[in-house]
């Protein structure tokens, strides 16, 4: 068994990955960080290890069911040889029996759309047995698997949720151990042994690192949330695991230098071995069952060459995750300065070219094929929609159907690249705030400039447009402390403390009972100048942080009233209209994924009516169609960047009609008995805050103090959403 083949760091001819991302689920709870973890090993087996990019697979989410699971386990293993390698990195949650030496290899991998109460379907969850079978019959290279699933959380699951599986489901440890794969016998008979000795392996084809059983299981990262393994794992191969330097000994005492020799490769009991030291360092002693590590690696298994990243300190990984250094992490490195630092996303995701060879046999497939080739080659396309065209277009004519399958899988493994590609995005923006609150002026800008080349491909993602107005307030003189805040929230306004009037005013004959008078403290804040459009949710959606919003449950105008899942008007899908259907928690998600919240009532009445006592955000003058898109309209909404010709004092747009925004408070029909400073609602309550009025509301709700409520679980044609900051 030619182990040390398992060592290519360029050009990896011979070897393919496996990226399985479930750390977004439909009912179990979500892994924090999961996709940030996921994008980074895809850009080490792809720009670090040289990985060709067809033999590169991610599968996430509603992709990540297990018929395409053992799918891609066997076109990964067709693509190796003995001299390469077989890597699978899984991501997500699993059923684990409580033992006290080993999980069995029958536990159960839980894939997307897995329950929290049902029973579980055999779509739902793939025994692990199965796949470490499929590895081992379909690979003649070494395999490595990181399985960095822990069970949920307080999570039960009944003895008839699946058969063979074992009932209760733990979650969180503090335990990383090993498997190891052992040679096939014959075509279909696998075999997973452990050993807790030196020595005793023989023939063994690869190894396994797991994240732990029970009580026991290494979930998250302490000091943020990321998930724990799969992060260690990645920094081993990159350095942190062949680190043996007389300065590394002195600076990390706690690590066991049994097994390391600083020879320029990574070994597998080097990397085992840097896991358990490391886990041991940073756990918490008073757990009842501290952390080790259970089977070892040949010291012949090869899994790296030398990377430059050096073991972390205790302080650093106590730290946030992001400042620990990895190459191909989001997070970037520790001293970043302009002449050699260089952003995780500088390696490109390039569309596949167009092939030639097409040889229609008649008119209908010429013209079945004519628009797709057309559509290929328009780089707006999205490559969803391609995908989806290739792989379920069929031509009956063997010679362009074999074709049509060769565009399927180019454009199904583009799809999942660039999938992956959005958390890199959304770290390489983190690192360039922290360049900008901590490096020099002049190296913040040269980040900047860098930044937007890197991304010059993505203009209208929210973080790089966010970006484009550091740079304009850069050419304008701002100050360095303005470069970081518009890089941070692209278009807002601030808006200072202060002691602000809400409410009714005795000069708006308008007023309702929920409207009462008063003054009440607000500490400064930023909320966005226009509402969020459809592009920049896509955007959200993309990044893996985002919902898909359910039209099904949409409520929207027939002409005769509101009913759920009517058909929306073209005017709603236009990429700069604002984001309507959204649920209160989906707005809310948006935010949060750019860093922000939804704006408080007060926040957004403030906002509204520009700091004073005005009936409406232009004054105190009756809306007409040139200051507000409303009821008298067309009743249809413009995009969030149609300018009217009365903006409001902070420079706000559509904070009266065109859509209705939810805020962050719970409703309650009285503002008495709020907090006199920075109130945020009540804290009981079903229904939610909606705020500004509407294309399709009279002028009276387009009145700053205006208020009702909606339930938040569903959505709205006439309801989107702005974002606010502290």
């Amino acid at each position: 068994m030619p182990g040390e083949g398992v060592e290519t760091p360029r050009n990896a001819v011979s070897e393919a990955a496996l990226v399985i991302d479930l750390s977004a689920y439909q009912h179990l709870p979500p892994r924090p960080g999961g996709a940030k973890n996921a994008a980074a090993w895809v850009h080490y087996f792809s720009e670090i290890r040289g990985l060709r990019p067809e033999s590169i697979f991610l599968l996430e989410g509603p992709d990540a069911q297990p018929a395409e699971i053992l799918a891609a386990v066997q076109s990964a293993g067709q693509m190796t040889d003995p001299g390469g390698a077989v890597w699978v990195i899984i991501i997500g949650y699993s059923v684990t029996p409580l033992v006290q030496t080993f999980p069995k290899v029958g536990s159960v991998l839980l894939t997307y759309g897995a329950p929290t109460v049902e029973p579980l379907q055999s779509g739902q969850a793939l025994p692990l047995l199965a796949m470490t079978k499929d590895l081992l019959d379909w690979s003649e290279a070494p395999v490595v698997l990181v399985l960095d699933a822990c069970g949920p959380p307080g999570v039960e699951f009944s003895e008839a949720m699946l058969g063979g599986a074992e009932p209760v489901l733990y979650g969180s440890s503090w335990e990383p151990s090993a498997m190891h794969f052992t040679p096939r016998v014959g075509r279909t008979a696998a075999k997973i042994v452990t050993e807790t000795s030196e020595g005793g392996l023989r023939g063994v084809r690869g190894m396994v690192m797991t994240s732990g059983i029970g009580d026991r299981c290494l979930a998250t990262l302490p000091g943020g949330n990321r998930p724990a393994l799969s992060y260690l794992a990645l920094g081993a191969l990159q350095g942190w695991g062949d680190d043996g330097s007389p300065d590394t000994k002195r600076s990390r005492p706690w690590l066991n230098r049994r097994f390391f020799a600083a020879d320029g490769r990574v070994h597998g009991i080097e990397a085992l071995d840097f896991l358990a030291s490391i886990t041991n360092a940073i756990s918490d002693y008073s757990r009842d069952l501290p952390p080790r590590i259970l089977g070892q690696s040949r010291r012949r298994l090869v899994l790296a060459g030398k990377g430059e990243a050096s073991a972390p300190t205790i302080e650093a990984l106590l730290g946030e995750p992001e400042d620990r250094g990895l190459v191909g992490d989001t997070g970037g490195e520790a001293s970043p300065r302009a002449a050699s630092f260089r952003f995780a996303g500088g390696a490109r995701i390039r569309r596949p070219p167009p092939i030639a060879g097409w040889k229609a046999q008649s008119a209908k497939v010429r013209a079945d094929l004519a628009p797709l080739l057309t559509r290929a080659d328009d780089p707006t396309t999205s490559p969803e929609l391609l995908k989806e065209s290739w792989c379920h277009l069929r031509a009956k004519d063997p010679g362009v159907d074999a074709l049509i399958d060769r565009e399927c899988a180019r454009w199904r493994r583009y799809l999942q690249r660039w999938r992956a590609f959005y958390p890199v995005l959304d770290g390489d923006h983190e690192v360039l705030l922290r360049m900008l609150e901590r490096e020099p002026r002049a190296v913040g800008v040269a980040a900047i400039r860098r930044f937007l080349r890197v991304y010059d491909e993505y203009p209208d993602h929210p973080r790089v447009v966010a970006v484009e107005s550091a740079m304009r307030a850069h050419l304008s003189g701002e100050s360095q402390d303005v470069l970081r805040d518009r890089a941070e929230f692209g278009a807002s306004a601030s808006i200072d403390s202060g002691r602000y009037f809400r409410g009714c005013t005795d000069a708006d004959s308008g007023c309702e009972e929920d409207e009462t008078p008063q003054l009440r403290g607000l500490s400064s804040y930023r909320i966005d100048r226009q509402e969020v459009a459809r592009r920049d949710y896509e955007h959200c959606r993309r990044a893996g942080a985002c919902e898909v919003v359910d039209l099904g449950v949409c409520y929207a105008w027939t002409g005769e009233g509101f009913k759920p899942g009517a058909a929306l008007p073209p005017a709603f899908l236009r990429p700069l209209a604002p984001q309507v259907c959204v649920t209160w928690a989906q707005a809310q998600s948006y935010c949060e994924w750019l860093g922000k919240r939804l704006p408080t009532e007060l926040e957004w009445e403030v906002a509204a009516r520009g700091g004073d006592r005005r009936i409406y955000p232009w004054g105190d003058e009756e809306p007409d169609c040139a200051s507000a898109n409303y009821a008298e309209c067309g009743r249809l909404p413009v995009d969030v960047d149609a300018l009217t010709s009365r903006e409001d004092v902070f420079g706000l747009q559509h904070m009266a009609g065109n859509v209705s925004e939810w805020v962050h408070d719970r409703y309650r029909d009285t503002y008495r008995r709020t907090r006199t400073r920075n109130p945020s609602g009540s804290l009981q309550g079903r229904l939610r805050g909606v705020r500004g009025g509407s294309f399709y509301d009279p002028p009276e709700v387009l009145r700053a103090s205006y208020r009702y409520a909606l339930t938040p679980e569903y959505g709205y044609a006439t309801v989107g959403f702005r974002c606010a900051a502290d």
